[in-house]
């Protein structure tokens, strides 16, 4: 069965007010069909999510910059979910720049056959937000 992953820039629960946060929480508190959040650690755990905490030592983010990569902190976390062997759903919210490393590392690992991207943009769209979009889509 097809699992589906959600990478989230904030923590979920957040603990502030925010649109997209706030419509996850929503959901998430309800019957959801989320298996899996990579994120930084909430202040509390929903009891019904398996979680892949991302970490932001000094190690990570001297290879963030050494291999110009601001995203691998995630790409660390989602490593520890996926397997070669399974169908997944990644979906990315309000996260433009993790799109094109995703898509990269994913056909590194071998498993961008057995994944489909799902991107929300809940911003104002911007025309060149739009372009690198439709560059990502050609890919």
């Amino acid at each position: 069965m097809t699992k589906v992953i959600l990478i989230s820039q904030f923590p979920l629960p957040y603990h502030r007010i925010g649109s997209w946060t706030t419509m996850y929480k929503n959901y998430l508190e309800s019957d959801h069909s989320i298996d899996f959040v990579v994120c930084e650690r909430p202040v509390m755990l929903y009891e019904n999510i398996n979680y892949s905490f991302i970490k932001n030592s000094i190690s990570i983010k001297i290879k963030k910059k050494l291999l110009k990569n601001y995203y691998l902190d995630y790409l660390y976390g989602l490593n520890k979910i996926i397997k070669s062997d399974e169908k997944y759903i990644i979906q990315v919210v309000d996260n433009f720049g993790l799109v094109k490393y995703l898509n990269v590392y994913l056909k590194n690992q071998g498993v961008r056959e057995n994944c489909h991207i799902q991107f929300f943009f809940m911003d104002t769209l911007h025309f060149i937000k739009i372009l690198r979009v439709v560059v990502f889509l050609k890919l």
